[in-house]
């Protein structure tokens, strides 16, 4: 854990310090390149036995040259992610290498997207981290990836660039076909916020978590039969609740969000979409990895509602809050879990 808070702190600092030294433009780019580089270190440089997942990529990225042409698609992989290990087999077959290399892909996308995208670029980063986001890159390898294209298609999904967001998301799916879900932002993305679509919400929520059970059964077995094994019951309403309110601290601010840019009604209805969809993970444990398609955008989303805060003591007050909350839920998930990223250790330890 110790790695880790350092992480917070140094990134934390850095924030502070470029932001309060510069001017915001040159500001934006000193921080993401400076910050990018712990970050990435952290992630490349782990022992293998970090992440719960990571020795079974490993372990078939050390079967790649025994793989014959004829049977590299006969993996349950997705072709994206199998043409990906067998480019990097031709450069290397050392396994730490490889964990270097995916790191590399997984956060650069993820980097970009939030210096194009993010408002406050530090504060983003450093939800990125103690939101749990960046842990999940050292054990789902394949989604990481998935994520981070499905980040970058905002700008796509915000400018209603039908064929590029649908190319974009297309393409994540060639890493983790789950990433295919995400198609559904688009036609809700611009949604404005009425009373008769908050009604059409309700509703519509209060019908989905009475046939939650139903839904997630039919879609599991037929679409994502690997998954089927892991229908569990889970803890996932804390998730809910945090999605929740979020929303809620959202709403209080709506006005002057989309005053300062219209189309962040998307990030609104990804919101919305993130909690129906974890609706579902109540009943899977595996569905929160669904949500966080829609709810990685939490990063962009809390960084905007902070940034149309004009009154200069509120604005303040709230980036102490949200950093002290978010700190303390860092501190709350991540020891215990699943991804068993704890303890950490470097590759040579």
């Amino acid at each position: 854990m110790i790695i880790y808070i350092l992480l917070i702190i140094i990134i934390f600092i850095l924030g502070v310090y470029f932001f309060s030294c510069f001017d915001y433009a040159k500001a934006r780019y000193l921080f993401i390149a400076n910050a990018f580089i712990p970050v990435f270190l952290v992630a490349a440089l782990r022992k293998p036995t970090v992440g719960e997942d990571t020795l079974r990529y490993l372990k078939y990225f050390s079967s790649m040259p025994h793989i014959l042409k004829s049977e590299l698609f006969e993996k349950r992989y997705e072709y994206g992610y199998i043409l990906l290990n067998k480019f990097i087999s031709l450069i290397t077959t050392n396994n730490q290498v490889f964990l270097i290399i995916i790191a590399l892909i997984s956060l650069c996308i993820i980097f970009v997207g939030i210096y194009k995208y993010s408002s406050l670029p530090h504060v983003s980063v450093y939800l990125y981290i103690t939101m749990g986001f960046y842990f999940f890159t050292f054990s789902g390898l394949r989604q990481s990836i998935a994520y981070g294209i499905i980040f970058l298609s905002y700008i796509f999904l915000k400018n209603k660039n039908a064929l590029q967001f649908i190319l974009l998301v297309l393409i994540a799916s060639l890493f983790h076909k789950t990433a295919i879900v995400f198609l559904v932002a688009y036609p809700l993305s611009h949604k404005q916020i009425t009373i008769k679509y908050s009604t059409i919400l309700f509703i519509s929520y209060v019908i989905l978590f009475l046939l939650k059970g139903i839904i997630i059964n039919f879609v599991t077995k037929n679409y994502f039969d690997e998954y089927s094994l892991f229908l569990v019951s889970s803890n996932s309403y804390n998730l809910s609740i945090v999605i929740l309110t979020i929303i809620i601290f959202g709403l209080i601010f709506y006005k002057n969000v989309i005053k300062r840019n219209s189309n962040n009604i998307v990030l609104y209805n990804l919101m919305f979409i993130a909690f129906f969809m974890q609706l579902f993970a109540t009943e899977s444990d595996n569905f929160t990895r669904i949500t966080d398609y829609f709810y990685i955008f939490v990063i962009l989303f809390i960084s905007e509602i902070l940034a149309s805060i004009y009154n200069r003591n509120i604005y303040i007050i709230s980036h102490i809050i949200v950093t002290c909350l978010f700190f303390a839920y860092f501190i709350y998930i991540i020891p215990d879990s699943k991804l068993a990223v704890v303890p950490y250790k470097f590759f040579w330890q």
